[in-house]
């Protein structure tokens, strides 16, 4: 009991001259989250809203005995054809790929080996699928670039609020049309 009157009592002493100090700061702050502001923001739709529960496509996922016993070949030795995807051949082939995580602010990637192949949907998927294709075609751009730059478009940044790095990152990746899509963000 003398430890919750304690800090009922710190409480009231703490917040009086905070509040006293930053009242202004506080009513604006409160202000904002009316009918614009912060709550114009909340409210919008995602930017990507692709997600495993709903999206994953889990159909004619590999059973565990799968091609037992052989041994996997490199991908890159297949040939290419002219539009740039690889001729397939009987066979089991393995790649290593760069991967992108299109959920800031998730503790870690999901469980499991691999991925699921997945729709990308949302008001920015365009530019989105548009940066990871144009990802593959411009290798001297880091891919922690391009993550920054991914997640910057799913928390509705605006280009002008861009890093220099992650601008000059956009102008590679994107088109002029995609860039002025980022001017607005929303």
């Amino acid at each position: 009991m003398k430890k919750l009157l304690f800090a009922i009592i710190t409480t009231i002493a703490i917040t009086q001259p905070g509040y006293a100090q930053l009242g202004g700061l506080l009513k604006k702050g409160t202000d904002m989250l009316g009918s614009s502001g912060l709550s114009k923001i909340i409210k919008q739709p995602a930017a990507i809203s692709t997600n495993f529960k709903d999206d994953a496509i889990i159909k004619g996922s590999k059973p565990p005995s799968f091609q037992e016993g052989v041994t996997p070949q490199p991908l890159y030795l297949l040939p290419k054809a002219t539009g740039g995807g690889y001729i397939l051949c009987a066979g089991l082939y393995e790649m290593t790929n760069k991967s992108y995580c299109l959920h800031a602010g998730t503790r870690g990637p999901s469980s499991g080996d691999g991925y699921m192949l997945a729709t990308v949907e949302g008001p920015k998927k365009n530019v989105v699928i548009n940066i990871l294709k144009s990802a593959e075609k411009h290798p001297e751009v880091k891919q922690r670039n391009i993550q920054v730059l991914l997640w910057a478009i799913i928390a509705r940044t605006k280009l002008a609020d861009f890093s220099t790095e992650i601008k000059a990152t956009a102008a590679i990746l994107l088109t002029p049309e995609q860039l002025l899509t980022l001017k607005a963000a929303h």
